[in-house]
């Protein structure tokens, strides 16, 4: 399809606008410490208060747990993971994992658009030879490939928000597979957070390693392998057609 002058003149002003509000967004988190307040020392000392918030404003904690969240990742702040601790203190398993998943999975889009528009090309000079790396992949399946990068929690979040920028993934697929593959992980953080007050009574912290934990991890990978299945087909189809029959 070819761009029209209209369009042209609009990708012109879409990307200062987006520069100048990743911008405002950057500079307000840092100014305002947000950065230092993601701790378990933060979640110790507080979390009797949150709890009595929510309780008292339970619609607007949630909308500002979900915003927190997303300004988070499309900012890449350190701490995200007490965020989902919080989300399971605050709010319980389900609806704490349902308002990671949301938080986290519109943070993600913002950081893929503008990995798409006003970083493109610096984060192609930068991840060169990453994107090599994941190329394959993405041509063979993008649905079964994104799925597997979210599900397996080896690769970081923040890179793989950007590499589907590389390889023409329409938004709506990215949003589906990023909320769907970050469900298993932000669901075990959470679980955690459920239980805050009992390990905070023990004098504990949270084992935030519980992730790489056979019993987490085992199922983490049996969901990625599955979803890498049409992968696997693919691969194994073209070998076969390759192979040159004996008659």
């Amino acid at each position: 399809m070819v761009e029209t002058e209209v369009d042209g003149q609009k990708k012109r002003v879409k990307k200062p606008l987006l520069m100048c509000l990743f911008m405002i967004l950057l500079i307000g988190a840092y100014l305002s410490g947000l950065h230092e307040y993601l701790s378990f020392e933060t979640l110790k000392n507080h979390y009797q208060d949150l709890i009595m918030w929510r309780a008292q404003h339970p619609i607007i904690s949630a909308i500002g747990f979900v915003f927190i969240y997303a300004v988070c990742v499309a900012l890449s702040l350190p701490g995200a993971v007490f965020l989902t601790i919080a989300g399971g203190l605050i709010f319980g398993l389900v609806m704490g994992t349902t308002l990671t998943v949301i938080g986290a999975t519109i943070g993600a889009y913002a950081v893929f658009i503008l990995a798409r528009t006003i970083f493109k090309d610096s984060f192609e000079r930068k991840f060169a030879s990453r994107i090599d790396k994941f190329k394959q992949g993405f041509e063979d399946g993008a649905v079964s490939y994104l799925l597997m990068l979210r599900l397996i929690p080896v690769f970081p979040f923040w890179l793989v928000n950007i590499l589907p920028s590389f390889f023409n993934v329409s938004s709506k697929l990215f949003i589906v597979t990023t909320a769907l593959g970050i469900i298993p992980g932000s669901a075990v953080y959470t679980s955690i957070g459920t239980g805050f007050v009992a390990i905070i009574e023990r004098g504990e912290k949270p084992d935030l390693s519980i992730i790489f934990d056979l019993s987490v991890l085992g199922p983490l990978i049996g969901l990625a392998l599955l979803s890498a299945l049409p992968l696997i087909y693919k691969k194994i189809k073209s070998k076969k057609a390759d192979t040159p029959h004996v008659f």
